[in-house]
């Protein structure tokens, strides 16, 4: 920071290139890699982790894990003991997706869950199973014991899936559910959050998922947002589409494709965006609501010539 302000220039911290698309212009930019600072810090007596700006959230819960401690991660309740996916031929997505619709709207919020349609691409790194292959999935993590967790699932495993890897696993573990990669990969994402998970809003899901621009994104789903989210997200749940850009000139494609799928979910579009999935640079106002006079008060204290290059800037 100091070197940065002596020179003129301002400072973008970066660890795994994610939400990389929400920051401006990085001219007169110092791009600073935070990866090898990983350290973290678990007060088991009071619950608290103290984390390097580099670390991952795998490092948090693997060193939560060591002291019989669950961190609180994307796609998972605070602890869980069961969790995995249930995959269907995609000539199945309109069954399961209204199933799944259904299904959420009686299970408590021990529950987390989404459905997605997903669409491998024919690559060598792949299983062969999965290589070239199109899938409607359900994605579930769920805390109770066996027999709850076998009578919950009942509903969903009465559509005969094809692929079922539910099963007991530690809270470390559940950032495996969702597949994504280990290492940070080019691509290109849109979101959008649901005032409602109406039947109308589901159909929407559906035809845009389906439409033939979204063949050339890897996933597309739906996310619940129900349980202790309710209360502090302004939205019923999360639409994100996304795919992979291994090469420049494959950008235009991806890019047009999550951004039509995203308009096609406008008329169900909470007046809130959720800034986690907001990977191109939005309105402050969109996405910090009522927090954003105390973020702007904090800012203005702490870097008021804006040093610090963050995604989603509350100051202009």
């Amino acid at each position: 920071m100091t070197a940065a302000r002596r020179f003129g220039l301002r400072v973008a911290p970066q660890s795994t290139g994610h939400a990389a698309g929400a920051l401006r212009s990085l001219d007169d930019t110092i791009l600073l890699r935070t990866s090898r600072l990983r350290d973290v810090d678990i007060d088991p007596a009071v619950g608290t982790a103290r984390v390097g700006s580099g670390a991952v959230w795998g490092d948090v819960a693997a060193a939560a894990a060591m002291h019989d401690l669950a961190a609180v991660a994307g796609m998972a309740p605070s602890v869980g003991v069961v969790a995995g996916g249930l995959m269907w031929p995609l000539d199945r997505a309109a069954d399961v997706v209204h199933a799944w619709h259904a299904w959420i709207g009686a299970v408590p919020d021990t529950v987390t869950s989404l459905v997605r349609v997903l669409r491998f691409p024919p690559l060598p790194d792949l299983p062969e199973a999965m290589r070239g292959q199109r899938f409607v999935a359900v994605e579930a993590a769920v805390h109770a014991d066996a027999e709850e967790v076998a009578a919950l699932l009942a509903p969903l495993r009465a559509l005969a899936p094809t692929v079922d890897s539910i099963r007991p696993m530690p809270p470390a573990e559940l950032a495996t559910v969702h597949g994504d990669p280990p290492q940070p990969s080019p691509a290109f994402g849109e979101s959008v959050l649901l005032a409602e998970l109406s039947e109308a809003a589901v159909a929407g899901f559906l035809d845009a998922a389906l439409a033939p621009a979204s063949g050339a994104l890897l996933s597309v789903e739906l996310r619940h947002l129900g349980g202790a989210l309710a209360t502090d997200v302004p939205g019923d749940a999360l639409a994100f589409a996304v795919g992979v850009v291994p090469v420049p000139e494959a950008a235009p494609e991806v890019a047009a494709a999550a951004k039509a799928f995203a308009r096609a979910l406008d008329p169900h579009a909470a007046p809130r965006a959720m800034k986690n999935f907001t990977e191109r640079p939005g309105e402050p106002e969109r996405i910090y609501g009522s927090d954003l006079a105390r973020l702007r008060t904090i800012v203005a204290a702490w870097d008021p010539e804006q040093v610090i290059a963050a995604g989603h800037p509350v100051l202009d």
